[in-house]
């Protein structure tokens, strides 16, 4: 459940942020996260941060990892498929165990980067289904991985229309697309990141505002000019009002004029 209202901005924003993340997991450390959902992304400033990681995970390296229930419903049990057939299960506390919820189905046979962009559209559309003021698909709580497997198959299947219906046009065909991927392509999220959806001109802009007060006075110059045509075409959204605060922070007496002409 979403509380409040997450202007368009602060959505692109942060779905790049989530996603330049998964960038760098996959292609750097060669990990996924493998329990990206709601609870684990936080916001400062409108800017969105992965924590819980808990379950990062080296893919490609032959071990595969699937949960299972063990015991009683206050535990889950982790089996390595190459552990001795002696030792293949032990207990642990539900708490050390993703959110079901989010899983992908490959999170049972072959964890990896496409586990990660499956758990990342569903929170996308807890996010605009809860902007809509409605309830996502999602509404409901997943103790299992049998569980989490018919959820999955219903998301494929009789309710994949109800939860793309949330998100924006452009995004559902990418969505679609993913909840059916079962390839691991470390490069999958670097290329989302080129979707016309999250490679938003404003985003971009805000993104290098950030950095601008650490950059040379050439460069500065050079980024307020092309701010300055963006918040022109753009108009007086909530993205050219962050741009316009963001530039504020520059602060060089020569670069006055240009700050004037994105905030105005």
């Amino acid at each position: 459940e979403v509380e409040g209202f997450i202007q368009d901005e602060e959505v692109v924003l942060g779905a790049r942020d989530l996603l330049q993340a998964m960038v760098f997991l996959h292609e750097t450390m060669g990990s996924a996260h493998l329990n990206i959902s709601p609870e684990n992304v936080f916001s400062a400033g409108g800017r969105w941060k992965l924590g819980g990681m808990a379950f990062l995970s080296a893919f490609g390296g032959g071990e595969e990892k699937s949960w299972g229930v063990e015991g009683s419903d206050n535990t889950r049990g982790l089996k390595t498929e190459n552990s001795p057939a002696t030792d293949t299960r032990f207990e642990v506390p539900t708490k050390a165990a993703p959110n079901f919820l989010f899983s992908s189905p490959l999170l049972f046979s072959n964890p990896g980067p496409a586990c990660d962009l499956y758990s990342f559209f569903l929170t996308l559309h807890c996010v605009f289904a809860g902007r809509g003021g409605g309830a996502p698909v999602l509404a409901k709580r997943v103790d299992s991985p049998v569980e989490a497997r018919r959820l999955a198959s219903s998301l494929l299947g009789p309710q994949h229309q109800a939860f793309l219906a949330p998100l924006p046009a452009t995004l559902r065909t990418a969505a679609s697309a993913t909840l059916n991927s079962r390839r691991n392509t470390p490069t999958a999220a670097r290329a989302l990141l080129r979707h016309p959806f999250f490679d938003d001109p404003t985003s971009r802009a805000l993104e290098a505002a950030e950095l601008m007060p650490a950059r040379p006075p050439a460069e500065q110059k050079e980024f307020l000019a092309a701010a300055g045509r963006l918040a022109t075409a753009v108009g007086r959204g909530g993205g050219a009002r962050r741009l316009a605060a963001a530039v504020g922070k520059l602060t060089n007496p020569a670069l006055a004029p240009l700050v004037r002409g994105v905030q105005l």
